[in-house]
């Protein structure tokens, strides 16, 4: 009986590996989106970096401080980092993993603060910084948690 629904389209049916497929999809979609927002952020700096940060995105305190909520806030709080001469933020997303029904997931990956010092370029090399995202009304990733821990 089970099989005649699924064979006559009654029960919704999806094979394992058409699910993997979609799931590798998605986390891809995810990846390249994490690469537009390094590289958005990379030309315009803060604006750049604000542009994928949800109205309401949270940023996690730091030494017992309290949650940082809302875009104007975070703006305020990275402005010295975006604004500061020959002071770069570079990353690289390295995993992602988006949740069943495909509007929620979770990058992390490596980042570089590089910083030109007398002529000189200093990088520092760290685990990155995981964010959990959320696709908007208009399929575009944005960031709605930023950790704000490295080296985890």
């Amino acid at each position: 009986m089970i099989l005649w629904l699924i064979a006559s389209g009654c029960l919704p049916y999806r094979r394992q590996a058409d699910t993997d497929e979609i799931a590798r999809w998605e986390e891809e979609e995810l990846m390249e989106a994490d690469r537009t927002f390094q590289e958005t952020s990379r030309k315009q700096g803060l604006e750049g970096w604000l542009s994928m940060m949800s109205r309401d995105v949270v940023r996690m305190p730091v030494f017992g401080s309290a949650f940082i909520k809302g875009r104007d806030k975070v703006a305020r709080l990275d402005s010295s980092l975006w604004n500061t001469p020959g002071l770069h933020l570079e990353w690289e997303p390295e995993q992602s993993v988006v949740y069943s029904g495909g509007s929620l997931g979770l990058t992390t990956g490596s980042y570089r603060l590089l910083e030109d010092v007398s002529g000189r370029c200093r990088q520092e090399r760290h685990r990155a910084i995981p964010y959990l995202v959320e696709k908007d009304d208009t399929g575009r990733w944005q960031v709605l948690f930023d950790t704000g821990v490295s080296d985890y």
